[in-house]
């Protein structure tokens, strides 16, 4: 990966909200239009309940040049791994680094605390993202269902492991 000049990952804050579902509604637009059309039926956009207790519980990472957020991940911890339930880049700046950086970043913090894994899954249908957590060293350990319930879309579960 190459360097991105005065790039920083950090915490993100109450008064981050509005910005954060913006920026994740415009990355998953892609994201939602082909899962939509693998189900055969669009859905609405969710109601980012989940978000405010995120943010309080620092589970809410931003990641740019300071001050300039160029995206945002949101982790948790479970089963002994950190998942990243959910990795959006400002489609303005995707493909300049940033979805890689923001991998290296969480990997570091993922070790920081002792975990020996990050863990995340991505919709079948997208075979662009699963290419892309492939080359940054996830590989595929099963398919399945949505955990919250099926959809009618298998999701690509994977996983990249590491010595701490």
């Amino acid at each position: 990966m190459k360097a991105i000049p005065d790039s920083a990952f950090w915490s993100a804050n109450i008064g981050d909200a509005d910005w954060i579902d913006g920026i994740i509604g415009d990355a998953f637009a892609d994201y939602a239009r082909i899962m939509d059309a693998a189900r055969g039926t669009a859905r609405p956009r969710p109601a980012r309940t989940w978000l405010h207790p995120a943010i309080e519980a620092s589970a809410v990472w931003l990641f740019g040049r300071k001050g300039q957020p160029s995206g945002v991940a949101v982790l948790k911890c479970e089963e002994g791994a950190m998942w990243i339930e959910r990795l959006a880049v400002d489609p303005a700046v995707q493909g300049q680094g940033w979805g890689a950086f923001a991998l290296d970043r969480i990997a570091d913090l993922a070790r920081s605390e002792c975990h020996r894994a990050i863990r995340l899954y991505t919709g079948q249908p997208m075979t662009r993202l699963v290419a892309f957590y492939s080359l940054h060293g996830f590989r595929v350990t099963h398919t399945g269902p949505a955990p919250g319930g099926d959809d009618g879309v298998l999701r690509v579960f994977m996983e990249k492991q590491f010595r701490i």
